[in-house]
């Protein structure tokens, strides 16, 4: 039980981590560059 417990959260964590790097450039992908690119001031 404990064997099976453990793999899932090995597995759940590595996919998490290249999620969340994948979700962090598509976040700076999906930017509007033209808002960073003219200032609101």
């Amino acid at each position: 039980m404990d064997s099976l417990q453990i793999r899932p959260v090995e597995a759940e964590e590595v996919v998490l981590g290249k999620f969340s790097e994948h979700s962090i450039t598509q976040a700076i992908a999906q930017q509007p560059r033209h808002l960073l690119n003219h200032p609101s001031r």
